[in-house]
Formats: structure tokens, sequence, C-alpha cells
């Protein structure tokens, strides 16, 4: 199941609001590979300016943080480095990709796979694996904040709280036609845990399955992509059900002692016959 905070970063009924949100904001760089800007950190959560300017001083006057003054770009400080002793969730996640997504090329029926990771406020495609004959789809490294035209992005959007929904629609190309499939994508996305564009946007499919940690938050996406003949309708739900299969497969993998050991990064992996 996704879990979602309120949109200021805050738990309801937090006993402890104020560290929350700083935690919050750390958690963003993070995510964001330990920089970035004060508008993405605040819309990246949606906490109020005031208060994030408030928190990120206090972050910094502790060490936790430090701002580039050519920039004013933000990024994690040493105090910050010295508690990350295991690798960032992204990290984890690579670690852990390249033998799920072997295996699950040939489960999801010889079609394209991606890892899709998510900071919160941007999807990066951080790992790939592809069959000989299938199609090659978005490439290792590319990111998009427009979430409305990839079944990955409405997983992403659903966790979304006001202020973060507003900003994420401010971003998207096709932004009616996505208002317009939202209700129905939504009730998809909660009737069968995953998502599924049937040539909606591209002359395509795509089925799309969240990877939530262990609080379950989302932090990634799985997808499938391939022609009608092979993703046909007969083998949508049972795709669908393979990539949430290994959605926990690869949390389970994150979550063990190896997960967060060092090891190869497999960021593209080819099936062949």
């Amino acid at each position: 199941m996704i879990t979602g905070q309120a949109a200021d970063g805050q738990t309801k009924n937090s006993p402890a609001p104020a560290l929350e949100r700083g935690l919050a904001l750390l958690e963003v760089l993070v995510r964001m590979n330990g920089e970035a800007g004060f508008k993405e950190l605040v819309h990246a959560r949606g906490i109020p300016r005031a208060s994030a300017a408030r928190l990120l001083k206090v972050l910094r006057d502790a060490g936790y943080v430090v701002r580039d003054p050519r920039t004013g770009r933000y990024r994690i400080g040493a105090r910050t480095s010295m508690l990350a002793s295991t690798p960032s969730p992204r990290e984890r996640l690579l670690l852990a990709a390249g033998p799920v997504l072997r295996s699950l090329v040939r489960a999801a029926g010889n079609n394209t796979v991606l890892l899709l990771f998510w900071n919160g406020m941007r999807a990066e495609c951080i790992a790939k694996g592809v069959h000989e004959n299938s199609m090659m789809m978005r490439p290792v490294g590319s990111v998009t904040g427009d979430l409305g035209r990839h079944p990955w992005g409405w997983l992403m959007y659903r966790t979304l709280g006001r202020s973060e929904r507003a900003a994420a629609l401010r971003r998207m190309e096709q932004r009616r036609q996505f208002e317009k499939l939202w209700p129905k994508n939504l009730a998809y996305i909660e009737s069968h845990g995953f998502a599924y564009d049937d040539y909606q946007s591209f002359p395509r499919r795509r089925i799309a399955a969240p990877v939530c940690d262990s609080r379950g938050r989302l932090i990634a996406c799985l997808c499938a992509g391939g022609a009608a003949e092979s993703i046909p309708d007969r083998r949508v739900d049972e795709i669908g059900a393979v990539l949430l299969d290994y959605a926990a497969t690869l949390r389970a993998a994150m979550e063990s002692p190896a997960g967060s050991s060092p090891g190869v990064v497999e960021a593209e992996v080819h099936v062949y016959d």
C-alpha cells in the first residue's frame, strides 16, 4: 500500500512538527543526489516558504546542510554525511536492480523494463532491461518532471499533496488530457495496484508498478513497455501482477544487509535468446 504525508511534509498529529519538517527537507536533499535549490525543496514537500527558510537556517547553523554562496543551492553538510553510513535509496535501488531486471525482462514477456527513481518532484530512469526484440523506450539517465504522459507518473502524482499536485499540473504538456483521464486512471490503479496506459499517449502499451520503502512511501516504479503483440489484452493483468511481485522483490533486496553493501551496478542489462 502507498501511504502519504500532509502537503507540508508533516505526518498528521505529529508530536514534533518542526523536527519532522526539517527531516523532510534533508530527505529531499538526499533523494535529489545531495543538492537542490530553495524552490525545489519547497515544492517537493509543500512546506511554506517562511518555514522552510527558518528550518534551513537551523540546519545550516548546525552543519547538516550548506548553502553555496555563488548559486544559492543547498547541499548535504558534513554532519549529515557522517550519519549516512548506508547508501541512499537511489544507490540501494541501483545495487539491487541488475539481477532483478534481467529476470524481469523474461517474466514480463520479453518486453523492455525500466526502473524509475522518484525524488518527490521528478522521475529519473536509473536502470533498464532490454530484450533483443523489444522496443528501446526511454534511455538511462533521462529525467522528467511531466507526470501526465506516463503510467509511472500517475503513480507518483497519486502520492502528492494539494500544493505539490498544483505544481505538477503546471509542468504537464498535456494537462487537459491528463485531468480528463485522471479519474479513470486513478480508479484503475486503486482496483489493480498498478497503472496501465493503452495507447493513450504513445503507440505502445506500458504498465507500471510502485516500489515502496519499508514505510510504504513510493520511491520508484517498475515499468514494462511494448507493442500490442507483446502486451495483448489477455496478458495485461498477468504482466501487472509480475511487476508487483518484482517490485516486492526489489524492496526486499534493498532492505537486506547485502543491499547496503558495495556491489556491481548494472544500469542497463541486455537479454538475448
